[in-house]
C-alpha cells in the first residue's frame, strides 16, 4: 500500500467478525454504524427548468 509518504504500510490483520470490528471502532471513538443513505439527486442542469 502507498500512503503518500516515502514509506509503505503493511497489512497486519484481516478482521471479518462484525463484533470484533465494532469493538475496535468503539475503542477508537468511531461510529459503529454506517451513515444513512442520502436520496439520489438529479444530474447538474437536469432541473434548471424548475423556477
Amino acid at each position: 500500500m502507498v500512503t503518500g509518504f516515502e514509506s509503505t504500510c503493511r497489512l497486519i490483520a484481516h478482521i471479518e467478525d462484525p463484533a470484533v470490528v465494532a469493538r475496535i471502532l468503539r475503542h477508537l471513538g468511531l461510529p459503529t454504524t454506517p451513515p444513512p443513505i442520502a436520496p439520489a439527486r438529479a444530474p447538474p442542469g437536469q432541473l434548471e427548468w424548475v423556477a
